[in-house]
């Protein structure tokens, strides 16, 4: 295990790295990144969406190799948000260890995890939404608040680098769902989502409309989707 586990955060390390990305430190098969420290990154957020998205291809062609063999194939998740942080040496005098610290910093652990509720891979906050958005394809995914938080953030699903003519039906009718629900029209959004069975997020969408059908929504509707745990 702890053979595969190298293989895994090297092709990791090295893409990431290859972007202009710091290592901060690994957490288990967690990797914590930042950019734009301790030096300048000129267009970190684009840079960030790129690692994440190449992290994939990397990993794809390591699973696929000789050199993986038959071990199981690790589920990679990422999250994504530009914010301010300080970043420094803290710690105890006899043991400092190099690191951003901030809310910024616990909103994007929460973002990675999102992942699993939606069955995305990339989930980037709206800040990084609106640097990168003239080079990569996003899909508005929510509006959430996350544990701990009580305001609503809108979150967005990286799908792939560069921009597409026309967008893909699947994020184009999502998104129209998406507004059907944020009016409370849930069958007009259910119809729309029906269209892509196979897509994990409509999945998910359509389930909390019909939810939300049989449970109508008491008080001032604000299309929040509050999670209560990590």
């Amino acid at each position: 295990m702890a053979e595969d586990l190298g293989r895994y955060l090297e092709v990791v390390a090295e893409t990431i790295q290859s972007e202009r990305g710091t290592i901060d430190k690994y957490i288990g098969d967690a990797v914590m990144t930042f950019w734009n420290a301790p030096e300048p990154v000129a267009n970190h957020e684009v840079l960030a969406c790129r690692a994440a998205l190449r992290c994939q291809t990397a990993l794809q062609l390591l699973f696929d190799s000789p050199r993986w063999g038959n071990a199981p194939r690790f589920e990679t998740r990422f999250g994504l948000h530009r914010c301010t942080a300080s970043v420094g040496h803290f710690g105890a005098p006899d043991r400092l260890n190099y690191t951003a610290i901030g809310d910024g910093i616990n909103l994007t652990s929460r973002l990675e995890g999102l992942n699993k509720y939606y069955e995305t891979s990339i989930i980037a906050s709206e800040s990084i939404y609106a640097a990168a958005k003239g080079d990569f394809e996003f899909r508005l995914l929510d509006r959430v608040a996350v544990k701990g938080k009580t305001e609503g953030i809108v979150i967005y699903d990286l799908v792939a680098e560069g921009k597409t003519v026309s967008r893909p039906a699947f994020i184009e009718n999502y998104e129209q769902a998406f507004a059907l629900y944020q009016r409370t029209d849930f069958q007009g959004a259910i119809k729309l989502l029906k269209l892509h069975p196979y897509d994990k997020p409509s999945q998910v969408l359509a389930a909390r409309c019909r939810q939300l059908i049989s449970n109508p929504p008491l008080g001032e509707w604000t299309g929040i989707y509050r999670f209560d745990s990590k």
